[in-house]
């Protein structure tokens, strides 16, 4: 009976082991089940907020197509001005192909404040007084837009000249100084 009784035991533990370790690999099983199941859930979020943020940019896109062209059609003309002394050289580069009489000039440059700038350091602000032809100095005029387009007249005051056909013309005028590292990098995606 000792062998009956030793093989009941040892046949209980065996049982016992078999049954505990089904419950473990059932466990292990569900934790496995339930991780899937987690990162499957996870997937299926992160593909719903990339396919969001794919919308997201694509109306993005669609709604800022004109803003991006617009951009893209001005940068040259941004960039090519990167410190004051390049936009004072410009606007009397224009007067001097303009021919006008020329009285007076002053420049000062407007710096931005650190967290003020983006792509623009400042603003350079020019005062010019003419004396001149009341034809060719309006015609000047006109066609200073297209020698800088990026200049903007902000105060134009037209008063008769000394003789009988001058004007005497005193303009305000600003040009944005861009960022050097911003315009050459600029210039760079134009040239390539």
């Amino acid at each position: 009976m000792n062998n009956h009784k030793m093989a009941c035991v040892f046949l209980m533990v065996v049982i016992a082991g078999i049954v505990y370790g089904t419950q473990e690999m059932r466990s292990r099983t569900a934790n496995a089940k339930n991780a899937a199941d987690t990162a499957q859930m996870e997937a299926e979020n992160a593909e719903l907020q990339r396919s969001v943020a794919e919308t997201n940019l694509i109306a993005l896109e669609r709604e800022t197509f004109d803003l991006r062209n617009g951009f893209k059609e001005w940068l040259p003309h941004f960039a090519s001005v990167s410190n004051p002394q390049e936009g004072e050289q410009r606007i009397v580069d224009a007067v001097r192909e303009g021919d006008v009489f020329l009285l007076s000039q002053r420049f000062q440059l407007k710096e931005f404040q650190a967290e003020d700038r983006g792509a623009l350091t400042g603003v350079l602000e020019g005062e010019l007084d003419f004396e001149d032809d009341y034809a060719k100095t309006l015609n000047w005029l006109g066609t200073l837009e297209e020698k800088v387009p990026s200049c903007r007249i902000t105060s134009c005051n037209i008063i008769r000249g000394d003789r009988a056909n001058n004007i005497h013309m005193k303009i305000k005028l600003e040009m944005p100084i861009m960022d050097a590292s911003l315009a050459e990098a600029a210039n760079s995606d134009i040239e390539s």
